[in-house]
């Protein structure tokens, strides 16, 4: 939801990233509780769509080569964040969303 309300700004974008990052890091270590693969799949399908869209906007202003350099610093957190999430909803399991969309992630990535 805060993603949605961030569209257009970084920096909120990148708290948004950095919050979920702290959420999801448990399901990088199984055994903590619960059903972690579970719980993965489940968030990814959740956060996945508005994680890709974050995602793709953030790639595709990094690529262009029009990003204002005052705002660059928080943009590359903006993407670190956003590759830490990726991490941590698939650090056990691929959920379905992320195999879905595998090439749209890793056209930034690339």
């Amino acid at each position: 939801r805060l993603l949605a309300l961030a569209q257009d700004d970084v920096l909120l974008q990148a708290v948004a990233m950095d919050a979920a990052h702290a959420v999801f890091s448990r399901y990088r270590v199984s055994g903590k509780g619960g059903d972690p693969v579970r719980e993965a799949r489940s968030c990814a399908e959740a956060f996945g769509p508005a994680h890709l869209q974050v995602w793709k906007a953030a790639c595709e202003r990094a690529l262009s080569g029009t990003f204002p350099v005052e705002q660059l610093v928080g943009h590359w957190e903006l993407l670190s964040s956003a590759v830490s999430v990726f991490y941590d909803l698939h650090a056990q399991v691929l959920p379905n969303f992320f195999c879905d969309q595998r090439e749209a992630y890793l056209e930034g990535f690339i």
